[in-house]
Protein backbone atom coordinates (compact mmCIF):
# COMPACT_ATOMS: atom_id res chain seq x y z
CA UNK A 1 0.00 0.00 0.00
CA UNK A 2 1.18 3.79 -0.79
CA UNK A 3 2.04 6.36 1.82
CA UNK A 4 -0.61 8.13 3.08
CA UNK A 5 -0.74 11.72 1.80
CA UNK A 6 -0.73 14.29 4.46
CA UNK A 7 -1.74 17.79 2.91
CA UNK A 8 0.25 20.32 5.14
CA UNK A 9 3.76 20.88 5.93
CA UNK A 10 2.82 22.01 9.47
CA UNK A 11 6.45 22.94 10.58
CA UNK A 12 6.84 25.39 7.70
CA UNK A 13 3.30 26.62 9.04
CA UNK A 14 4.97 27.35 12.47
CA UNK A 15 7.68 28.50 11.42
CA UNK A 16 5.90 31.50 9.35
CA UNK A 17 3.56 32.04 12.37
CA UNK A 18 6.75 32.28 14.58
CA UNK A 19 8.47 34.72 12.33
CA UNK A 20 5.25 37.51 12.11
CA UNK A 21 3.37 36.90 14.92
CA UNK A 22 3.59 37.81 18.30
CA UNK A 23 3.22 34.85 21.07
CA UNK A 24 -0.63 36.04 22.00
CA UNK A 25 -1.35 36.13 18.15
CA UNK A 26 -0.04 32.53 17.05
CA UNK A 27 -2.48 30.54 17.84
CA UNK A 28 -5.29 32.02 16.30
CA UNK A 29 -3.15 33.37 13.51
CA UNK A 30 -2.38 29.51 12.98
CA UNK A 31 -6.21 28.53 12.65
CA UNK A 32 -6.95 31.16 10.41
CA UNK A 33 -4.27 29.57 7.84
CA UNK A 34 -4.94 26.00 8.48
CA UNK A 35 -8.67 26.84 7.60
CA UNK A 36 -7.35 28.92 4.15
CA UNK A 37 -4.99 26.06 3.43
CA UNK A 38 -7.97 23.57 3.48
CA UNK A 39 -9.79 25.48 1.27
CA UNK A 40 -7.12 26.62 -1.45
CA UNK A 41 -6.94 25.47 -4.67
CA UNK A 42 -4.41 22.69 -5.92
CA UNK A 43 -5.27 22.18 -9.55
CA UNK A 44 -2.78 23.85 -11.73
CA UNK A 45 -4.15 24.18 -14.74
CA UNK A 46 -6.97 26.81 -14.23
CA UNK A 47 -4.47 29.37 -13.00
CA UNK A 48 -5.87 29.37 -9.74
CA UNK A 49 -3.64 27.66 -8.35
CA UNK A 50 -2.68 28.40 -4.43
CA UNK A 51 -5.58 30.94 -4.39
CA UNK A 52 -8.95 30.65 -2.02
CA UNK A 53 -12.26 32.29 -1.81
CA UNK A 54 -13.52 33.00 1.72
CA UNK A 55 -15.12 35.61 3.35
CA UNK A 56 -13.95 36.89 6.36
CA UNK A 57 -16.89 36.35 8.32
CA UNK A 58 -16.61 32.58 7.35
CA UNK A 59 -13.19 32.72 8.31
CA UNK A 60 -13.63 33.66 11.74
CA UNK A 61 -16.60 30.96 12.18
CA UNK A 62 -14.27 28.08 11.44
CA UNK A 63 -11.24 29.46 12.62
CA UNK A 64 -13.16 30.39 16.35
CA UNK A 65 -11.78 33.82 16.54
CA UNK A 66 -12.89 37.34 15.16
CA UNK A 67 -13.16 38.89 12.15
CA UNK A 68 -10.82 42.12 13.15
CA UNK A 69 -8.00 38.79 13.78
CA UNK A 70 -9.04 37.61 10.70
CA UNK A 71 -8.02 41.55 8.81
CA UNK A 72 -5.25 41.45 10.59
CA UNK A 73 -3.37 38.04 10.34
CA UNK A 74 -4.04 38.24 6.16
CA UNK A 75 -3.11 41.77 6.40
CA UNK A 76 -0.01 40.90 7.75
CA UNK A 77 0.44 37.77 5.60
CA UNK A 78 0.36 40.16 2.84
CA UNK A 79 2.67 42.48 3.90
CA UNK A 80 4.73 39.88 4.32
CA UNK A 81 4.62 38.75 1.00
CA UNK A 82 3.13 35.38 1.54
CA UNK A 83 -0.55 36.20 0.82
CA UNK A 84 -2.17 38.26 -2.12
CA UNK A 85 -5.10 39.86 -2.56
CA UNK A 86 -7.04 40.45 -5.63
CA UNK A 87 -10.98 41.55 -5.85
CA UNK A 88 -13.44 39.81 -8.23
CA UNK A 89 -16.91 40.27 -9.32
CA UNK A 90 -17.05 37.11 -7.03
CA UNK A 91 -15.34 38.99 -3.92
CA UNK A 92 -12.17 38.69 -2.51
CA UNK A 93 -9.16 36.26 -4.11
CA UNK A 94 -6.40 35.34 -1.33
CA UNK A 95 -3.62 33.55 -3.13
CA UNK A 96 0.10 31.85 -1.23
CA UNK A 97 2.67 33.24 -3.18
CA UNK A 98 4.68 29.94 -2.74
CA UNK A 99 2.23 27.29 -2.15
CA UNK A 100 4.12 24.46 -2.50
CA UNK A 101 5.60 25.48 0.33
CA UNK A 102 2.88 25.06 2.13
CA UNK A 103 0.92 21.94 1.22
CA UNK A 104 1.70 18.45 -0.38
CA UNK A 105 0.46 18.01 -4.14
CA UNK A 106 -1.37 15.27 -4.65
CA UNK A 107 -0.45 12.74 -7.49
CA UNK A 108 -4.26 13.40 -9.13
CA UNK A 109 -3.86 17.08 -9.11
CA UNK A 110 -1.17 17.42 -11.63
CA UNK A 111 0.12 14.48 -12.68
CA UNK A 112 2.44 16.05 -15.52
CA UNK A 113 4.21 18.15 -12.50
CA UNK A 114 4.73 15.39 -10.93
CA UNK A 115 6.50 13.48 -13.54
CA UNK A 116 8.57 16.80 -14.07
CA UNK A 117 10.26 18.26 -11.49
CA UNK A 118 11.01 22.28 -11.90
CA UNK A 119 13.75 24.16 -9.84
CA UNK A 120 10.69 25.98 -8.27
CA UNK A 121 10.16 22.46 -6.04
CA UNK A 122 12.53 20.37 -4.90
CA UNK A 123 11.93 16.61 -6.29
CA UNK A 124 12.54 15.07 -2.70
CA UNK A 125 9.72 17.09 -1.45
CA UNK A 126 11.43 19.02 0.98
CA UNK A 127 10.19 22.22 3.44
CA UNK A 128 10.44 24.92 1.34
CA UNK A 129 11.14 28.50 2.97
CA UNK A 130 9.74 31.68 1.01
CA UNK A 131 11.79 34.51 2.49
CA UNK A 132 12.78 37.39 0.04
CA UNK A 133 14.35 40.80 0.93
CA UNK A 134 11.11 42.69 0.90
CA UNK A 135 9.75 40.34 3.66
CA UNK A 136 13.07 40.56 5.77
CA UNK A 137 12.88 44.35 5.73
CA UNK A 138 9.00 43.70 6.70
CA UNK A 139 9.95 41.60 9.60
CA UNK A 140 12.97 44.00 11.15
CA UNK A 141 10.28 47.06 10.85
CA UNK A 142 7.81 44.79 12.92
CA UNK A 143 10.17 43.78 15.04
CA UNK A 144 11.55 47.53 15.60
CA UNK A 145 7.91 48.20 16.14
CA UNK A 146 7.11 46.06 18.94
CA UNK A 147 10.28 46.85 20.98
CA UNK A 148 9.26 50.09 20.68
CA UNK A 149 5.68 49.34 22.04
CA UNK A 150 7.30 47.10 24.58
CA UNK A 151 9.53 49.62 25.69
CA UNK A 152 7.15 52.47 26.16
CA UNK A 153 3.99 50.94 28.11
CA UNK A 154 4.13 50.25 31.78
CA UNK A 155 4.05 46.97 33.28
CA UNK A 156 0.19 47.72 33.89
CA UNK A 157 -0.65 48.30 30.33
CA UNK A 158 1.59 45.86 28.87
CA UNK A 159 0.19 42.90 27.19
CA UNK A 160 0.56 39.55 28.81
CA UNK A 161 2.46 36.80 26.77
CA UNK A 162 1.53 33.54 27.38
CA UNK A 163 3.26 30.54 26.58
CA UNK A 164 2.75 28.97 23.33
CA UNK A 165 -0.04 25.83 23.75
CA UNK A 166 1.92 22.28 22.67
CA UNK A 167 -0.89 21.73 20.31
CA UNK A 168 -2.64 24.63 18.73
CA UNK A 169 -6.75 23.88 17.65
CA UNK A 170 -5.74 23.85 14.17
CA UNK A 171 -3.66 20.68 14.42
CA UNK A 172 -6.84 18.92 16.39
CA UNK A 173 -8.68 20.24 12.95
CA UNK A 174 -5.84 18.26 11.13
CA UNK A 175 -6.33 15.30 12.51
CA UNK A 176 -10.54 15.40 12.61
CA UNK A 177 -10.20 16.11 8.99
CA UNK A 178 -7.57 13.59 8.15
CA UNK A 179 -9.68 10.83 10.25
CA UNK A 180 -13.33 11.61 8.10
CA UNK A 181 -10.73 11.55 5.06
CA UNK A 182 -9.90 7.40 5.53
CA UNK A 183 -13.59 6.47 5.39
CA UNK A 184 -13.24 7.06 1.75
CA UNK A 185 -10.92 4.08 1.43
CA UNK A 186 -11.22 2.38 4.38
CA UNK A 187 -15.43 2.01 4.97
CA UNK A 188 -14.90 0.38 8.49
CA UNK A 189 -13.77 3.52 10.03
CA UNK A 190 -16.52 5.35 11.67
CA UNK A 191 -17.12 8.74 10.19
CA UNK A 192 -18.14 11.81 12.19
CA UNK A 193 -19.77 15.00 11.39
CA UNK A 194 -18.64 17.37 13.74
CA UNK A 195 -15.28 17.90 15.93
CA UNK A 196 -17.16 18.57 19.26
CA UNK A 197 -15.04 19.42 22.39
CA UNK A 198 -14.68 16.35 23.84
CA UNK A 199 -13.12 15.01 20.35
CA UNK A 200 -10.98 18.24 20.31
CA UNK A 201 -9.82 17.70 24.01
CA UNK A 202 -9.36 13.79 23.31
CA UNK A 203 -7.01 14.93 20.24
CA UNK A 204 -4.94 17.61 21.83
CA UNK A 205 -4.41 14.97 24.92
CA UNK A 206 -3.44 12.15 22.26
CA UNK A 207 -0.57 14.96 21.16
CA UNK A 208 0.80 16.30 24.08
CA UNK A 209 1.19 12.27 25.28
CA UNK A 210 2.75 10.56 22.03
CA UNK A 211 4.46 13.82 20.52
CA UNK A 212 2.66 15.92 18.27
CA UNK A 213 0.06 15.44 15.56
CA UNK A 214 2.43 13.60 12.96
CA UNK A 215 2.86 10.67 15.26
CA UNK A 216 -0.84 10.56 16.12
CA UNK A 217 -1.64 10.64 12.35
CA UNK A 218 0.34 7.54 11.49
CA UNK A 219 -1.08 5.60 14.26
CA UNK A 220 -4.52 6.92 12.56
CA UNK A 221 -3.11 5.65 9.43
CA UNK A 222 -2.06 2.70 10.73
CA UNK A 223 -5.52 1.82 12.55
CA UNK A 224 -7.17 2.40 9.60
CA UNK A 225 -5.63 0.11 7.82
CA UNK A 226 -5.34 -2.85 10.02
CA UNK A 227 -9.43 -2.14 10.53
CA UNK A 228 -10.45 -2.55 7.09
CA UNK A 229 -8.13 -5.03 6.17
CA UNK A 230 -9.38 -9.15 5.87
CA UNK A 231 -5.50 -9.97 6.45
CA UNK A 232 -5.27 -8.42 10.30
CA UNK A 233 -7.14 -9.78 13.26
CA UNK A 234 -8.68 -6.67 14.43
CA UNK A 235 -12.61 -5.82 14.08
CA UNK A 236 -13.46 -3.08 16.46
CA UNK A 237 -14.33 0.37 15.71
CA UNK A 238 -13.06 3.35 17.86
CA UNK A 239 -14.75 6.62 17.52
CA UNK A 240 -12.32 9.13 17.29
CA UNK A 241 -12.42 10.17 20.62
CA UNK A 242 -11.85 6.65 22.13
CA UNK A 243 -9.19 5.94 19.77
CA UNK A 244 -7.23 8.68 21.14
CA UNK A 245 -7.78 7.81 24.51
CA UNK A 246 -7.19 3.96 24.32
CA UNK A 247 -5.99 2.99 20.61
CA UNK A 248 -3.33 5.19 19.89
CA UNK A 249 -0.74 3.55 21.78
CA UNK A 250 -1.18 0.14 19.75
CA UNK A 251 -1.26 1.36 16.24
CA UNK A 252 2.09 3.25 16.96
CA UNK A 253 5.06 3.29 14.19
CA UNK A 254 7.00 1.64 16.96
CA UNK A 255 4.16 -1.40 18.37
CA UNK A 256 4.32 -2.64 14.80
CA UNK A 257 0.46 -2.99 14.29
CA UNK A 258 1.30 -4.28 10.81
CA UNK A 259 2.79 -7.11 11.99
CA UNK A 260 1.69 -7.97 15.16
CA UNK A 261 -1.99 -8.15 14.05
CA UNK A 262 -1.14 -9.74 11.13
CA UNK A 263 -3.16 -13.59 10.23
CA UNK A 264 -1.57 -15.97 10.02
CA UNK A 265 -1.99 -19.68 7.79
CA UNK A 266 -2.81 -22.47 9.92
CA UNK A 267 0.04 -24.26 8.56
CA UNK A 268 2.43 -20.60 9.60
CA UNK A 269 0.98 -21.32 12.49
CA UNK A 270 1.95 -24.77 12.77
CA UNK A 271 5.67 -24.20 11.57
CA UNK A 272 6.17 -21.50 13.76
CA UNK A 273 5.01 -23.55 16.80
CA UNK A 274 7.28 -26.46 15.51
CA UNK A 275 10.05 -24.37 15.18
CA UNK A 276 9.59 -23.39 18.91
CA UNK A 277 9.63 -26.39 20.37
CA UNK A 278 12.55 -27.56 18.49
CA UNK A 279 14.43 -24.30 19.80
CA UNK A 280 13.29 -25.38 23.63
CA UNK A 281 14.17 -29.03 23.22
CA UNK A 282 17.77 -28.06 22.05
CA UNK A 283 18.75 -26.17 24.50
CA UNK A 284 17.16 -28.71 26.84
CA UNK A 285 19.40 -31.46 25.14
CA UNK A 286 22.44 -28.84 25.82
CA UNK A 287 22.15 -28.84 29.76
CA UNK A 288 21.25 -32.25 29.46
CA UNK A 289 25.12 -33.13 28.21
CA UNK A 290 26.27 -30.59 30.32
CA UNK A 291 24.66 -32.53 33.78
CA UNK A 292 26.00 -35.56 32.17
CA UNK A 293 29.40 -34.70 32.04
CA UNK A 294 29.26 -33.63 35.61
CA UNK A 295 27.97 -36.34 37.07
CA UNK A 296 30.15 -38.78 35.18
CA UNK A 297 32.66 -37.23 36.85
CA UNK A 298 30.88 -36.91 40.47
CA UNK A 299 30.68 -40.99 39.68
CA UNK A 300 33.76 -41.47 39.41
CA UNK A 301 34.81 -39.39 42.29
CA UNK A 302 32.26 -41.52 44.61
CA UNK A 303 30.54 -37.97 45.36
CA UNK A 304 27.40 -39.19 43.23
CA UNK A 305 25.34 -42.28 42.86
CA UNK A 306 25.12 -43.61 39.85
CA UNK A 307 21.33 -43.88 39.37
CA UNK A 308 21.22 -40.12 39.16
CA UNK A 309 23.91 -40.54 35.91
CA UNK A 310 21.63 -42.99 34.37
CA UNK A 311 18.42 -41.01 34.97
CA UNK A 312 19.45 -37.89 33.92
CA UNK A 313 20.85 -40.08 30.08
CA UNK A 314 17.29 -41.67 29.71
CA UNK A 315 15.57 -37.63 30.26
CA UNK A 316 18.73 -36.83 27.45
CA UNK A 317 17.23 -39.82 25.11
CA UNK A 318 13.64 -38.63 24.92
CA UNK A 319 14.86 -35.18 23.89
CA UNK A 320 16.32 -36.68 21.13
CA UNK A 321 14.15 -38.88 20.26
CA UNK A 322 11.48 -35.69 20.41
CA UNK A 323 14.17 -33.55 17.85
CA UNK A 324 14.50 -36.41 15.50
CA UNK A 325 10.30 -36.34 15.18
CA UNK A 326 10.27 -32.78 14.72
CA UNK A 327 13.19 -33.11 12.19
CA UNK A 328 10.99 -35.43 9.91
CA UNK A 329 7.95 -33.28 9.84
Amino acid sequence: MSEFWTPIYMEHVQAVVERLFRPHEQNDALAIIWQMLRRVNRASDNGLYGSCYIGRSELAVTSKTTERRVRTTIKRLINAHQLTSCSTNRGTVLTFTDIDAYIYRRPADDQADDQQVTSERPASDQQVTSRTPESDHYLDKERKKERDIDNSASPEQAEPKPEKPAAPRWQADLVFVRWNDLHADFPAMLRHEELTEDRERAILQAMRTYGGANVVLRAVENYAQVLDGAEYRWNHAYTIEDFMRRGVSKFLDEARPLENFLVRSADAQADSKREAERQELSAARQRLCERIEELRANVDAGTAPPGDLTAVKNQLARVEERLAKLAKG
